[in-house]
């Protein structure tokens, strides 16, 4: 709990109902009956003077240089148990982090995720709720001028502006594994296509890399249209050219997808007659793409040597833990303090 904080000023000293923000994690930790030690880790005297009076430890304070906006949580996580070792005089097997942004959890919540962390052998538990947004779906990015899906998986990639670098092209190539970049206009016009034999050849000639792509890609591409066009015609084109790409576009010339040779001259593979990317396609509802989490910051569990390893929460021995999205707010703005506020304040209500 660090004692400035910017989203909230004060928080964590803050009242919510009754008690300071801190009371609820603090408490929820006691009643567990996991621990050997509910320990504080604050660069603040003040919040670690309420946390003894709310039955934590609170015995050091954390450097100041993990205690500003900029510091990563990891290393005051470790900081923490590396302090606590030393001051115990004893090595300790697990690590549970419990921010106390996240007042709605429950005891049960943490206890529930330990036993999952316990019987799945992880050396890493993180807890999140199903995500209210999904990136294959309805999250949009702003892509070479125009709105594309965020997780469009791989279409993005190949997009390029006519006015774009040659050295910006070869980067391009490079991330997208493709031989063969898309050119587009605003609002994802097709205007060309540009190979790595055409990229390859203007520096044989002497281009140099900062020179723009505008002399270099092939105006007139071969392009199909959206839900129109044969796998057999597809397939002619292919072996007749030797294109590795061929754009989709719809009725007004946007890109929309791409198929690549190796779609279409796979042994064993049927190919419909519509897009060829299914993975590249942007779906149709919710129901057709994968299920996402949101993390909700609320408990963090590490294996000793994993905490002191690992500057990554995702391992091969990584586990999830879900929570419904009525408990996983991590109160980081005003409008979140006051629907938590709300949301106590009904439990209390309901309780009395």
């Amino acid at each position: 709990m660090r004692g400035k904080s910017k989203g909230v000023p004060n928080k964590n000293l803050r009242d919510l109902c009754g008690k300071p923000l801190m009371a609820y994690t603090i408490e929820q930790a006691l009643q567990s009956g996991l621990f050997e030690h509910v320990v504080v880790s604050t660069d603040s005297e003040k919040i670690a003077e309420i946390a003894r009076t709310c039955g934590a430890e609170a015995w050091s304070l954390r450097p100041a240089e993990l205690a500003t906006d900029e510091a990563p949580k990891l290393p005051a996580i470790r900081h923490a148990f590396q302090e606590a070792e030393q001051h115990y005089g004893q090595r300790f097997d697990v690590l549970v982090d419990l921010d106390a942004t996240s007042p709605l959890r429950n005891m049960e919540d943490i206890t529930a995720a330990y036993q999952q962390f316990v019987e799945e052998d992880a050396d890493i538990l993180i807890t999140a709720s199903p995500a209210r947004k999904n990136p294959y779906f309805n999250m949009v990015e702003i892509s070479n001028g125009s709105v594309d899906v965020v997780k469009h998986s791989g279409l993005s990639k190949i997009l390029i502006g006519a006015k774009a670098s040659i050295r910006k092209a070869l980067s391009a190539l490079s991330k997208s594994g493709e031989k063969c970049l898309i050119v587009v206009g605003p609002s994802r016009k097709l205007i060309g296509t540009l190979s790595d034999g055409d990229l390859r050849k203007a520096i044989l000639k002497g281009a140099g890399t900062d020179q723009p792509i505008t002399q270099i890609y092939n105006t007139n591409p071969v392009r199909l249209i959206k839900e129109t066009y044969e796998a057999d015609h597809v397939r002619k084109i292919f072996l007749e050219n030797k294109f590795d790409l061929i754009p989709i576009v719809d009725e007004v010339e946007t890109v929309v997808d791409f198929v690549v040779w190796e779609e279409f001259f796979t042994d064993g593979e049927t190919i419909s007659n519509s897009f060829r990317n299914i993975n590249l396609a942007i779906p149709a509802s919710r129901q057709n793409v994968p299920e996402v989490y949101d993390m909700n910051a609320s408990i963090y569990i590490w294996k000793r040597q994993a905490l002191v390893e690992n500057d990554t929460l995702f391992t091969d021995k990584t586990s999830l833990f879900i929570m419904p999205e009525e408990r996983s707010v991590d109160i980081d703005t005003s409008l979140d303090w006051a629907f938590v506020e709300f949301m106590i304040g009904k439990k209390v209500d309901s309780d009395g």
